[in-house]
């Protein structure tokens, strides 16, 4: 399973290489191609351009939006000798685009170090409808209803108990989902649609992943499940 975890890293930083890429070559060669100016003038337009790929294959469209406005400004004051205003206005969008995910970035550090979501302890049951699911449990009982009906993932993490988390009446997000959960001599299990694609990376220390899925689909909703267990259970189930 880490073998599968380091597959997936290497797709997604390829991906984003060849966004980058794919979007300071346009606008450069667009650049030559529309104007009488050298390639050195379309270098920072371009890298803004590249960089707002990323942000909207990571689905931040707000700051893929002002990246790219900002690169189409500085573009368009490169190739004509815009006035100087237009110079500032795409500076400015293009440092608000950056500021922006750096916050969004630092946001998702601390939603993946178990800081931010609820902490409970001892028994409890609840319904949401939250598109995320961000929980760390130390000895309880505790259950879970997402009826999300674009569920993304979350980070969870438990100690000493059990966990249900109960996925049967949710749906995922149109690119899928990525949901990591860690486990420390606790018992956790999983219910899912039989339809969704369940793909699987992590590790296990004296403990075991219980796949009782009646099936085990090839096409459909894929949710990229981590699973770092130590001492304990983790049961996938569609019933």
């Amino acid at each position: 399973m880490e073998a599968g975890e380091a597959a997936t890293s290497q797709y997604r930083r390829s991906k984003y290489i060849t966004a980058v890429i794919v979007g300071f070559v346009l606008t450069v060669i667009l650049g030559i191609l529309l104007s009488d100016q050298g390639a050195g003038r379309f270098v920072l337009p371009g890298v803004f351009v590249g960089v707002s790929s990323i942000a909207s294959l990571n689905k931040q469209h707000l700051v893929s939006l002002l990246l790219f406005v900002g690169g189409a400004i500085l573009f368009a004051h490169a190739a004509w000798d815009m006035e100087g205003w237009a110079q500032t206005v795409g500076w400015l969008a293009a440092i608000a685009g950056v500021v922006m995910w750096f916050v969004l970035r630092a946001r998702a550090w601390r939603s993946a170090d178990g800081a931010a979501g609820e902490r409970t302890t001892g028994a409890s049951s609840m319904e949401t409808a939250e598109d995320e699911i961000h929980l760390s449990v130390t000895a309880g009982q505790v259950r879970r209803v997402i009826t999300s009906q674009a569920f993304r993932g979350g980070v969870v993490s438990m100690t000493l108990g059990s966990l249900e988390i109960d996925l049967q009446g949710a749906l995922l997000d149109e690119n899928g989902a990525s949901l990591s959960v860690s486990s420390r001599m606790a018992t956790v299990t999983l219910r899912v649609p039989g339809d969704w694609v369940i793909e699987l990376s992590g590790s296990q220390k004296l403990s075991k992943i219980n796949d009782e899925r009646a099936a085990s689909p090839n096409e459909g909703p894929k949710l990229s499940l981590i699973i770092n267990t130590s001492v304990g259970a983790f049961n996938i189930t569609d019933r």
